[in-house]
């Protein structure tokens, strides 16, 4: 079966006439060979759908088959979604973050500033947020390497939270993972675009 028949058979279920679905779809997915409803259920091998007098109905295997319709007309487009993705990545970005209560000072100057990158990174107080995790260290270091950069830390926190704290007194910077912000009670509302 393909992708243009579960769309249509899709459109059919949730418009319960034929007509109705064919005039909502575009016509390469409308071109289904007659009867529609033979078609799916020759495929399928049993009856999806009811005859009525006004329209048509969903049987009770043709309600299975519209919940799975969806998933895998839903899987598919991901799919492709996810091949586009890496054929034409994304610009990266670097998200930053401050720790909460200081946006009031820090968010208008950052604002000032043009667009800043990871290489700016290498001007600042870098501060390591990785003593006691040697996963989460050799990730910013390869990082670092990818774009180049060498971090050398002026501080070096036992964790993610005391490394936060030393940014807040040092005016410093970090890098943490991504679920950092939530449990660190930091927020991260700029992200910036990088080459």
């Amino acid at each position: 079966m393909e992708r243009r028949h579960l769309r249509y058979f899709i459109a059919v279920a949730e418009e319960g006439r034929f007509l109705t679905a064919a005039q909502r779809l575009p016509q390469h997915v409308t071109a289904v060979p007659q009867p529609a409803d033979s078609c799916f259920e020759s495929e399928v091998g049993v009856e999806l759908l009811e005859r009525q007098p006004r329209g048509v109905a969903l049987t009770d295997a043709g309600k299975v088959f519209l919940d799975h319709a969806r998933l895998a007309l839903s899987q598919v487009e991901a799919a492709a979604i996810g091949a586009r993705r890496i054929a034409q990545p994304q610009k990266p970005t670097l998200s930053m973050g401050f720790m909460v209560g200081l946006e009031g000072d820090l968010a208008p100057p950052l604002a000032a500033y043009p667009p800043r990158g990871p290489q700016d990174l290498v001007r600042e107080i870098y501060v390591s947020s990785a003593r006691t995790s040697p996963i989460l260290h050799a990730v910013i270091q390869d990082y670092a390497s990818k774009l180049g950069i060498v971090l050398k830390a002026s501080y070096e926190g036992e964790n993610i939270s005391s490394a936060m704290s030393l940014v807040a007194s040092t005016g410093g910077v970090t890098l943490v993972p991504l679920y950092a912000p939530t449990s660190s009670r930091c927020e991260s509302p700029l992200q910036v675009a990088t080459d």
